[in-house]
């Protein structure tokens, strides 16, 4: 049974202000599957051996702009796919129309985005195959998008058609850190915004999603900083992953979600230290976990999205 709950912080300068309900007997659970290994587009049919470095020996730049300008090792373009294949830290700037990126390494992987534009028209902007970790950085104040299609073609190795996925214009099978002070405005037309079959971290940046499906589904999601819009036309973040089923933490930052079903949505807890979040629903609630909400600071305010329209 849903409750309405007030909290109020009283110590220190903090307040919380609070308007929600507390939990369901039981969070959201789909259908849908966790994130499985899914190909995009034209890649190699095999990802070539390359010689082993650490992460910070191997440094590569490349800017797609009319003509391919790689400087370092670990990346190529090809079929209008650029492929990583070695751990290390990728600078990407410009423009890959009809095409995708593609990951996969057993090293960790760090993207400076620096101005990257991203559109697929048979699926995934960017699929994350395989690394140890998925580090995402935002540049400066440079915008990037990844935006992909309403229908996916199902087509390239490692796809399923029957199982659907991939499903998201960010996907990745690895865990995901984001950063840094950049703009990242991510377009979802076929199903999620961002899907993460381990963990997603939230720790800067200006993060725009909006989705036809969930804004961002991971298996455990926290954010300690930056500035994140979600608009889904299912929940706005959802934690539930036959991989991972974690909590949702949100210890800092800003978070603005408009969502059709539940705003934050967990197959486990939610847990609010601090940070800013304001939640507007259309048939959902603004929290829904097993656990009731573990509200210990922040400014929260829920809206139904009626209110929202008065």
């Amino acid at each position: 049974m849903f409750k309405k709950l007030t909290y109020f912080l009283l110590s220190g300068t903090l307040t919380v202000t609070a308007l929600f309900t507390g939990c369901s007997d039981n969070a959201e659970r789909e259908d849908d599957k966790g994130a499985s290994p899914q190909n995009i587009g034209t890649v190699l049919n095999a990802v070539s051996e390359r010689s082993e470095r650490s992460e910070s020996e191997n440094q590569c730049t490349v800017n797609i702009d009319g003509e391919i300008d790689i400087t370092g090792e670990g990346a190529w373009f090809e079929g209008n796919t650029l492929t990583i294949s070695e751990g290390g830290e990728y600078r990407l700037s410009g423009n890959i129309i009809d095409g995708c990126l593609y990951i996969e390494t057993e090293d960790d992987v760090k993207l400076i985005l620096d101005g990257l534009k991203v559109y697929n028209s048979e699926g995934a902007a960017v699929y994350c195959y395989k690394a140890k970790n998925l580090y995402i950085e935002l540049a400066g104040d440079k915008e990037n998008v990844f935006s992909d299609c309403a229908e996916y073609t199902f087509e390239g190795r490692n796809e399923s058609a029957e199982e659907k996925e991939p499903d998201a214009a960010l996907y990745s099978n690895s865990d995901i850190t984001f950063g840094g002070s950049g703009i990242l405005k991510i377009n979802g037309s076929y199903g999620c915004g961002i899907r993460c079959g381990g963990e997603i971290s939230l720790n800067g940046g200006t993060i725009t999603v909006d989705a036809v499906g969930h804004g961002i589904k991971s298996g455990a999601v926290s954010m300690s900083d930056g500035n994140v819009t979600l608009t889904a036309g299912k929940n706005g973040i959802l934690s539930d992953s036959e991989v991972n089923k974690g909590d949702i933490v949100i210890s800092g930052g800003k978070i603005t979600v408009d969502s059709a079903d539940n705003c934050i949505s967990s197959a486990e807890g939610i847990t609010v230290t601090g940070g800013t979040i304001t939640l507007f629903s259309e048939d959902g609630e603004g929290f829904s976990a097993i656990e009731e909400p573990n509200i210990e600071g922040g400014k929260i305010d829920f809206f139904k999205k009626d209110e929202k329209a008065a």
